[in-house]
């Protein structure tokens, strides 16, 4: 192939210049940002008079969240013991008989321990308002009480009602902007009618002004259309009805009020009706952002294709299996269901190019040769997508972290060791490179074999002592002691030795090889380079997962062997690093981000440091996949060079002999084809090369382009489908997270990870 032109590269460079724009454009028309919200703080004027006197002047409002740990028996007795302490005090103190105490959880939680979705559990969450007071009201409920359907067990009410109602009990406006509704039950506060019909009649027209900034041409003030409604169609109209019937018995009753019957039962039914249609509707999108957006996605992904249509992407298999990939996860994003299960694509796609690879494979060489590698491959990749349930449909279900791992931690922990004593084996190799065989080089050697043997054994400490804090149950069966000592270690200043380290001996492989490998030597670099980002990496991975990077290193291995061409290595890198992703538990909904290890070395407020070790964190598996995929693009150069310059030597030597049969032939009058029929073939074969062979230079630029064409596709597919489902009911439980990940997944891992660091380590090692 031929080196990439300089209108290429600038097509490239536009179109990975396009995506930060892009999806930048797009989130500003989809999560409209406002520094200030007006109605947050202010509250509506009480043209209606004073409201009711108040029964209530003081509010405890407690929030429970979840404790996942052994912790939570002994967390949750606690909690009661506040609980009944608060209470007591309010039945006994003079000054708290008036206070109101509102116990509730922030959510719920799913079968496998997340939230964030919309299951059923993780959006019921427990409230309850206690006071004494409550008592002239409430005779008290059965307890405990099966639920009538999932979670309803007494009364259902919104989130947002907890704002009206508190106004009303504390004797303040509702808040602008609040969708709640007063909870009717406490309408019993009130004796009179009056009060409780002035209680809703606030609430209600403060949700008239968003009602009618929502619907500016339905006739809320048009009286004359009361006797339209029973032909009302659209959502405004049958809102103005409601409302109407409320307005109606305002005026017929002149200047005397009306009866409280008259309006209670309407104002709170206009209120419901007006709540779930606006719960509904769409938000304040900015349809023309998100139509720039998804043009300059478009764009991005059209200049990309541009790039590769020029015999970047030749039509192959590969070529092929990359075109219906990208097809069908571009459909794949238009479905709820497949966006929350996005694990399964990544796993029955690399199984197939798993396969695949075997079939291409075989028709060049022998086919036991490529036997056990890829039988090694189907292994590790059949053991990886079973180490996590990931998504939603099966969240909970039995796998291997949780059937194996949890319950059996000296397994875990061997595994753990395997792994660690792997990684210091290999970085000892690095950092023991080019010692002259002197005293003072042996002495060098002990002191370099010393410090990787420290390294590693702090970084497998410090992972001991953070599991004994964040899930001791991993560790159970060490004794008081060992526990102690483990508790009583400085994570912040182990963890900080780790990153130190690992920086300070990438720097001395760096100098050794510079030294003494004569300038020769990128290819070592870079594969210390690789071994210390590994270390990294385990450090910002949860100890359960740390046994997948041995199977991680398995594939890699076996992946060498069977030789797979530049095309190859970038789709496989493609698979594997989503793969890898899920594989940890990762899936597209925001519970799943793990941030336990978001502070490893944080001792104060750096949301930068914060936000890069996250994403070390949540991405360590496709950021392992991308240096690996380098190494291997470099492997490939090495052999497209050696193949050229065989190729060279082959010309060299059949035009010898090719002159030779000539002259031969000529001084005996003889044709030399006739008289070597079998030479001219091989004449073909010596110029025409060795094999398939790619030009060197230009083939991280292939690579990389071949990548923008993926990225940019997901992205234009998951902006429309944003875009043209903006009002789906799981708009913002599953797409909204969905298109925040594929930001991450654009900008942080394609522009940032694959596209600078990897650009990097290509250009030390090649």
């Amino acid at each position: 192939m031929s080196v990439p032109t300089s209108l290429q590269r600038a097509l490239l460079t536009a179109a990975n210049a396009l995506i930060p724009v892009a999806v930048l454009t797009f989130a500003v028309g989809f999560f409209p940002y406002k520094p200030f919200l007006p109605g947050l703080a202010e509250y509506g004027p009480s043209v209606y008079g004073s409201p009711p006197d108040a029964p209530f002047d003081k509010v405890v409002f407690m929030v429970v969240d979840a404790l996942r740990s052994p912790n939570m028996v002994p967390k949750q007795v606690e909690m009661d013991g506040i609980v009944k302490q608060i209470y007591h005090a309010m039945e006994t103190q003079l000054h708290l008989q008036s206070t109101l105490l509102v116990l509730c959880g922030d959510h719920g939680m799913n079968d496998g321990g997340n939230h964030g979705g919309s299951a059923p559990g993780e959006t019921s969450p427990a409230l309850v308002f206690m006071s004494p007071k409550l008592q002239d009201i409430s005779k008290g409920l059965p307890c405990p009480v099966a639920p009538t359907r999932e979670f309803d067990y007494y009364e259902k009410v919104e989130q947002s009602d907890i704002a009206p109602t508190l106004a009303g009990l504390l004797g303040f406006p509702v808040p602008l902007n609040n969708l709640g509704v007063f909870i009717p039950h406490f309408l019993q506060m009130w004796p009179k009618g009056d009060d409780q019909a002035q209680l809703l009649l606030r609430n209600a027209y403060q949700i008239l002004q968003i009602v009618e900034a929502t619907f500016p041409i339905a006739p809320f003030q048009d009286l004359s259309f009361l006797p339209k409604c029973e032909s009302a169609t659209s959502t405004g109209d049958e809102l103005a009805c409601k409302w109407l019937k409320v307005k109606d018995a305002l005026e017929n009753g002149g200047n005397q009020p009306p009866k409280a019957e008259l309006i209670i039962g309407p104002a709170l039914e206009f209120c419901r009706a007006a709540q779930e249609a606006l719960s509904s509707t769409a938000s304040n999108y900015n349809v023309t952002l998100l139509i720039v957006g998804a043009v300059l996605a478009t764009a991005s992904m059209a200049l990309a294709l541009a790039v590769i249509s020029s015999g970047l992407f030749p039509t192959s298999t590969a070529g092929i299996f990359f075109a219906l990939l990208t097809v069908l996860y571009g459909i794949m994003m238009f479905a709820s269901s497949y966006v929350e299960e996005e694990q399964h694509f990544w796993y029955w796609a690399t199984s197939a190019w798993y396969a695949l690879i075997f079939v291409l494979k075989s028709r060049k060489t022998n086919v036991p040769r490529n036997v056990l590698p890829v039988a090694v491959l189907l292994l590790c990749h059949r053991i990886t997508r079973r180490w996590n349930q990931t998504g939603q449909k099966y969240a909970g279900a039995p796998d291997i972290v949780h059937s194996v791992i949890m319950t059996h931690p000296v397994v875990l922990w061997s595994l753990v060791s395997i792994t660690y004593i792997h990684i210091t084996m290999r970085i000892k190799t690095h950092l023991t490179r080019r010692f002259p065989r002197t005293s003072q080089g042996r002495q060098l050697q002990t002191f370099a074999v010393g410090n990787t043997f420290l390294l590693c054994a702090v970084a497998f400490l410090f992972k001991l002592s953070f599991t004994a804090r964040d899930a001791p149950e991993l560790v159970r069966g060490a004794s008081p002691g060992a526990m102690a000592f483990l508790e009583s270690l400085n994570l912040v200043k182990l963890v900080r030795c780790i990153f130190i380290g690992s920086t300070v001996g990438v720097g001395w492989v760096v100098l050794r090889e510079n030294a003494e490998g004569k300038g020769k030597s990128g290819g070592l670099i870079v594969d210390a380079l690789h071994d210390f980002l590994a270390l990294i990496l385990l450090t910002q991975t949860r100890a359960s997962n740390i046994p997948l990077f041995l199977l991680v290193r398995l594939q890699q291995h076996y992946l060498t062997q069977l030789n797979p061409s530049p095309a190859e290595h970038t789709l496989t890198s493609l698979l594997l690093a989503h793969t890898s992703f899920f594989a940890l538990g990762n899936s597209n909904a925001i519970s799943s981000i793990d941030l336990s290890n978001a502070y490893n070395g944080v001792s104060g407020y750096n949301i930068v440091g914060v936000g890069v070790l996250l994403f070390l964190a949540n991405w360590a598996g496709p950021i392992y996949w991308t240096s690996a995929s380098v190494l291997g693009l470099l492997d490939a150069a090495r052999w497209s060079r050696g193949s050229a310059a065989l190729r060279r030597v082959m010309r060299e030597k059949e035009l010898e002999k090719w002159k030779e049969v000539q002259r031969r032939d000529a001084a005996s009058g003889k044709v030399a084809a006739a008289s070597e029929p079998g030479h001219l073939p091989r004449l073909k074969s010596a110029l025409e090369g060795v094999g398939e062979v790619e030009e060197v230079e230009g083939m991280w630029f292939r690579h990389f382009a071949r990548l923008t064409v993926w990225v940019a596709g997901g992205v234009v597919a998951v902006m429309v489908a944003c875009a043209v489902l903006r009002t789906h009911l799981f708009i913002w439980t599953v797409f909204s997270p969905k298109y925040l990940y594929a930001m991450a997944w654009a900008v942080g891992f394609h522009l940032v990870v694959s596209g600078a660091f990897g650009w990097a380590v290509w250009r030390v090692g090649i």
